[in-house]
This record gives structure tokens, C-alpha cells and sequence, in this order.
């Protein structure tokens, strides 16, 4: 299995957005799996599960057809809104992570940079 990583930190603020692709992937896993998954090999994401006081998912389609499972954590110290989606027998996920006073000021923006993800070409 290949792993492919693309990360931005404003140190700063210390706001994250990441995108992570997995190859051999052919489609999505149960919405609840694919997080729990996603969580196993991260520290960060399990410990803002552990202390978040809501988590959500959705199930959405573009207008491709492509589906994103879509997920928001509001944790104490920090927000965290994560797409997974599968295109090209790949995995491709895009983190958007921020401490609570940071959301708190840019979650305008922070929630475009997140709603901006998606696959590009033939799925």
C-alpha cells in the first residue's frame, strides 16, 4: 500500500490542513469504520475523539456522483472536519485541525479551505 502526505501548518495559530491518499482502495468502508480507522494511526485524532463533546458524519455526493464522508469534531481545546473519499482504487482524506480559540476566529475560513476538497478527473 502506498502513502502519499501533503501537510500546511500556520505555526503561528497552529491551524493544520493535511491530505493523506492511500493506493489500492477501491471503495469506502462504513462511515463509522473509516474513522475509527483513520484514528488508529493517530494520535491527535484519537485523542480529539476521546474529549470531543459532539462528533458528526454525513454521507455526501458531489456533483459527479463522487461520495465524501464528511466529519466534524468539536472537542474541548480543539475542532477538527475531516472528508474521506475513494477515487482511482486510492483513499484520499483531508484534515482540517484547529485549537478552539483559533476555530473560534476563522471557522469562516477554515470550513472553506475544508469544503474545497475533492478528486479531480475520472472515478
Amino acid at each position: 500500500m502506498e502513502l502519499t502526505v501533503s501537510s500546511t501548518t500556520q505555526r503561528k495559530s497552529q491551524r493544520k490542513s493535511t491530505s493523506l491518499s492511500f493506493l489500492g482502495l477501491k471503495q469506502l468502508a462504513p462511515k463509522d469504520a473509516v474513522l475509527n480507522n483513520l484514528a488508529l494511526s493517530d494520535v491527535y485524532l484519537q485523542d480529539l475523539i476521546a474529549s470531543a463533546d459532539s462528533v458528526t458524519s454525513e454521507e455526501r455526493k458531489d456533483e459527479n456522483g463522487q461520495v465524501y464522508y464528511v466529519y466534524e469534531i468539536d472537542g474541548v481545546g480543539a475542532h477538527g472536519l475531516i472528508s474521506v473519499t475513494c477515487a482511482n482504487n486510492k483513499l484520499y482524506a483531508h484534515f482540517v485541525n484547529a485549537p478552539t480559540p483559533e476555530w473560534n476566529k476563522d471557522k469562516d475560513m477554515l470550513r472553506h479551505v475544508h469544503e474545497s476538497f475533492k478528486t479531480v478527473g475520472s472515478f
